[in-house]
């Protein structure tokens, strides 16, 4: 991206999408950007405040569509999440996700 963001604009920002929500010019002459990401909001976070000028290059317009995608994709991980949660009890159903196991043994061992 060649020139700096715009209120209100979609961007992606590496992996994520998120909105604009001000830009600042601090007293180096930097720009600041605020922007909510879909990631914070659904980690229930802060919007972050990023140096447009250390990697102009890592932030480029994005779309409506590419937003409400990546909102879709987050409410579904959210949804199995929680039914995975709720079954557990409901069922008496041990986790089908052991991924953390091999690890759990040396954690309790360890000094």
């Amino acid at each position: 991206m060649v020139s700096s963001p715009q209120v209100g604009q979609i961007i992606r920002l590496r992996l994520w999408h998120g909105v604009v929500l001000d830009v600042f010019t601090n007293e180096t002459g930097k720009t600041i950007l605020r922007v909510q990401t879909v990631r914070n909001v659904f980690r229930r976070l802060n919007p972050e405040f990023i140096e447009f000028d250390l990697a102009p290059d890592a932030i480029e317009p994005a779309s409506l569509d590419d937003l409400e995608t990546e909102v879709a994709s987050y409410q579904a991980v959210l949804q199995q999440s929680l039914h995975e949660l709720v079954s557990h009890p409901r069922n008496d159903v041990p986790s089908t996700n052991n991924s953390a196991w091999p690890f759990l043994p040396a954690m309790l061992i360890s000094p």
